[in-house]
């Protein structure tokens, strides 16, 4: 009611900033989402390996990340957390790989809107991939196994976690417990693949 009786001039001092800050972190979105499109399409159109792709690549994460430094919007900081997987990915660069799925990880726990069941299964399963990588088999099946019970049965994000989860068992000496989820997979080749989802990304 307090908002009724204010003038012209005082309504418009109080909303004014909210909506600006709005309308800047809807700039952000715009801008990440633009950025992380033209990193696909450049991987489309050239080489994989292309230096320039991943030179740009850089280029826009760090303009991204200065521009979240005044406009914050998390759905953007996601596509930057993509980004600059991709990127340390190229690199191989293990350490900043980790970071960036976990960071990935937190800020898809912190605000529940920007995620979906894949969307929150992807970096665990990523992390899996890491540390099967790495040799740290215990943590890849445990990483695969939170995949997994993210991931929508019978896709195929799920299917590969589950076969993801079965090299790291094998590798970590649980063999024994290898068939029941490989029982779990057995649907896979009896369904045509257009019942199927993209997969990871």
């Amino acid at each position: 009611m307090r908002l009724l009786t204010r003038s012209y001039d005082e309504f418009s001092e109080y909303f004014n900033p909210n909506i600006e800050e709005t309308l800047e972190k809807y700039t952000s979105d715009i801008q990440g989402i633009g950025m992380l499109q033209e990193f696909k399409l450049l991987q489309t159109n050239s080489p994989a390996t292309s230096p320039d792709v991943f030179a740009r690549l850089e280029e826009n994460i760090k303009k991204l990340q200065e521009r979240l430094n005044d406009h914050y919007s998390p759905r953007a900081d996601y596509y930057r957390l993509l980004m600059s997987h991709s990127y340390y990915e190229h690199h191989e660069d293990h350490p900043s790989i980790r970071s960036v799925l976990n960071e990935t990880i937190q800020l898809l726990e912190e605000h529940p809107k920007l995620g979906s069941r894949d969307r929150n299964g992807v970096p665990f399963f990523h992390l899996a991939s890491l540390e099967l990588r790495q040799m740290a088999f215990e943590s890849a099946v445990d990483n695969a196994s939170k995949a997994r019970e993210m991931f929508y049965p019978k896709m195929i994000n799920y299917f590969n976690a589950g076969a993801l989860k079965i090299w790291a068992m094998i590798y970590a000496g649980k063999v024994e417990e290898v068939e029941e989820v490989f029982k779990q997979l057995a649907w896979f080749i009896e369904f045509p693949q257009s019942m199927h989802n993209v997969g990871i990304h």
